[in-house]
């Protein structure tokens, strides 16, 4: 990437492992299936699909024993704000080193 270059497009913060629970309430069906890991991603979005962009960032999240979904919702949140900045402030090498979703591991 050159100076002056223009980096666009629209990023999404979400709360899973992408490719796993992809789709409107990873939070509640990491809870629900009783995984032990979890995590939050940052994506870039695809015009017209959802939860499928290439990954630029990722960060795990241990899931402690009987957490709520609102505990977990609330935890995610916060280390997806981190990771959020962390990839904006690093964009450049982030969109360089970004990784397609392969298909293993896909759930809805």
């Amino acid at each position: 990437m050159t100076e002056g270059t223009l980096l666009s497009g629209i990023l999404n913060v979400h709360p899973s492992l992408l490719p796993r629970w992809r789709g409107p309430a990873p939070v509640f069906h990491t809870i629900m299936h009783g995984d032990t890991v979890t995590g939050v991603t940052i994506i870039q979005i695809r015009p017209n699909k959802f939860d499928v962009g290439p990954i630029l960032n990722q960060e795990l999240h241990k899931v402690q024993k009987n957490c709520t979904a609102e505990e977990l919702g609330a935890a995610l949140a916060t280390k997806g704000a981190h990771l959020l900045i962390d990839t904006l402030m690093k964009l450049p090498e982030k969109i360089a080193n970004k990784r397609e979703q392969g298909m293993m591991g896909v759930t809805f």
